[in-house]
Formats: structure tokens, sequence, C-alpha cells
């Protein structure tokens, strides 16, 4: 990235966890994926919820990056447990018209990314001393200073 700007941040200990939630583009039901921040300060991808199938959500245990996912139903809905895949940072594209992607943290907060970057915005969320959301700023977007 050229340019970037953190959009949020805040404390995080080692070995907590979050979650981002957004609706599914087609089945309009909500997503939660939640992760864990390590040693090391990277992302470990725990778990994803859903309660409906949809396109590019799993249907059955599927190979991760260090081994086998685990699937199960919990409450009524389809639980996929990772064997600690971790990511060195999220990327993402916050949806435009109906994800609406939010972070949600252990003690309550939640923060809105549609609001926080906007819709269309790529955005990678890092762990480093502090979870943050780091919008990239494109050369096109950039206003010239005269």
């Amino acid at each position: 990235m050229d340019r970037e700007r953190v959009v949020f941040s805040r404390l995080i200990p080692v070995g907590e966890t979050f979650s981002m939630v957004h609706t599914h583009s087609i089945t309009k039901r909500p997503v939660r994926e939640t992760f864990r921040v390590t040693k090391d300060r990277r992302i470990a991808i725990v778990e994803m919820e859903f309660d409906h199938f949809g396109a590019n959500l799993p249907v059955r245990p599927e190979k991760d990056g260090s081994g086998m996912t685990e699937f199960l139903v919990r409450d009524g809905k389809y639980v996929v447990r990772y064997d600690e895949t971790v990511y060195p940072a999220l990327d993402l594209r916050v949806g435009q018209v109906v994800a609406h992607h939010r972070l949600h943290f252990n003690d309550g907060t939640t923060a809105d990314l549609v609001r926080l970057a906007g819709g269309g915005t790529y955005v990678q969320i890092r762990a480093g001393s502090l979870i943050s959301v780091v919008e990239e700023v494109l050369p096109w977007q950039i206003k010239r200073q005269k």
C-alpha cells in the first residue's frame, strides 16, 4: 500500500477473540467469523457460524491451512471450527450493498466498517499491540494539493 489511514484501533490482549459479522449476499442471513490474536500478533480464525447454506459457505469438513476443519451443528446453526489457520492480517473489501461488515469485541464494543471506512473500501485488519483497521488510499483517491 502506498498510503494508509487508520480508521479504527483498540487494545486487544493476546489470546482474546473478536468476531466479524456480515450479512451473506445470497442468503441475506448473518455469518459470524470468530478470530483470536496469537502470541506473534497474527490473527487465527477460530470458527465460522451461519444458519443457512449459501455460495462460498462450507457444507462439510474441509482441509484448511493446517489440517481439517470440524463441521457441526450447535444451537440450530452450522459451525465450522478451524485448526489454527493463521493470517498475518485480514484483507477485506467492505460490503457496499448487503454485507454491512462489523467487528464485535468481548466487551460489547462494535466497530461498523461501513461507517468507519465506507462501502466498497479495501481495508486490512491487523493485530499488533492494537487491533487496527487500515484503509488503503489509492492514488486516484488522493486530492492534489494546489
